[in-house]
C-alpha cells in the first residue's frame, strides 16, 4: 500500500500533482446516541463529496477497497519544485509534503467526523 501516487506534472512548470492516502483509525466517534466507526464516517464523506473511486489509474484492488471501505481516505495536491532540483530533491519534496498533507487530513478528519452520524430529536 503507497502512501502516495505521482500523477502527472500539472502542465505547469515543474509542479506535480500527488494523490496522498492517508490512514483512518479504528474506533468509534463521539456521535449521539449509537457511537459511528471513524472508517464508516469517512467513507460515508467520502460518498457524499462524490464518490470513493481513486483517480489513480490502475489502483491496486486493495487499495481501492480500503478506500471504499473507509480505511484510507484520498486527497489531491499539487508539489512545486524547481527546475534545477534532483531527482532525490523531489523526492524529498513529494515524501514531504505528502506528510505534511497526512498531518492535516488526519486532524480534519478528527473533527469534521466527531459526530458524524449523529442524530436525535429536538426538545
Amino acid at each position: 500500500m503507497s502512501d502516495w501516487h505521482a500523477l502527472d506534472d500539472a502542465g505547469v512548470g515543474n509542479r506535480l500533482r500527488i494523490v496522498v492516502h492517508t490512514s483512518v483509525p479504528g474506533g468509534n466517534n463521539n456521535a449521539s446516541p449509537a457511537p459511528v466507526p471513524w472508517q464508516t464516517a469517512a467513507s460515508q464523506m467520502k460518498v457524499s463529496e462524490g464518490g470513493t473511486t481513486s483517480i489513480v489509474p490502475n489502483l491496486p484492488a486493495l487499495e481501492q477497497t480500503d478506500l471504499d471501505n473507509g480505511v484510507l481516505y484520498e486527497t489531491l495536491i499539487q508539489v512545486s519544485s524547481s527546475a534545477n532540483d534532483t531527482p532525490a530533491q523531489r523526492l524529498t519534496a513529494v515524501q514531504t509534503a505528502a506528510g505534511v498533507e497526512q498531518a492535516r487530513v488526519g486532524s480534519t478528519l478528527a473533527k469534521s467526523l466527531q459526530y458524524w452520524g449523529g442524530n436525535g430529536m429536538a426538545t
